[in-house]
């Protein structure tokens, strides 16, 4: 049996019925590499690991802003910090639209809005919790304590 007619047929079980009509057609041992290369490539796909998405708020000064979400309870209990700022705000519906400037505000320490800054740091935290009903809540004197101790 011809060995390009072999690699034609196993180039069609793998769904490559162009590249092999380039091999049985061509007789050149380029076009058989690349069906080769292209059976290879259809037998082993692409993995892509999935990575949390991670966007930061605009911050003034040369600040970072770090959204705390502590609980309401507890507040020197931390239960995350928002690496997907701008993913968490926009999950959110309309009826946060004041939470959501709150934060911005904070982040950027305009509208009389405050957050965390420890001493000699370049980092705003902003310490948000949820409260009874669920609805998320932004407060000034939540602002005024470090509550996740790291910083």
């Amino acid at each position: 049996m011809n060995p390009k007619f072999l690699l034609g047929g196993a180039s069609l079980v793998g769904g490559g019925g162009l590249v092999s009509a380039g091999v049985i057609h061509s007789g050149q041992s380029s076009s058989e590499t690349k069906a080769k290369t292209a059976l290879k490539q259809e037998e082993s796909p692409s993995k892509e690991v999935d990575k949390p998405a991670v966007s930061k708020l605009p911050s003034t000064e040369g600040y970072a802003c770090h959204i705390v979400e502590v609980d309401k309870q507890t507040p020197t209990k931390v239960v995350e910090e928002k690496s997907d700022q701008v993913g968490f705000l926009d999950k959110l519906g309309s009826e946060d639209n004041t939470f959501k400037q709150d934060v911005k505000d904070a982040c950027t320490g305009s509208n009389s809005k405050t957050a965390h800054i420890p001493s000699g740091s370049k980092d705003r935290y902003v310490y948000v919790y949820k409260n009874e009903s669920g609805r998320w809540m932004y407060s000034a004197t939540s602002q005024t304590s470090n509550w996740n101790g790291k910083h």
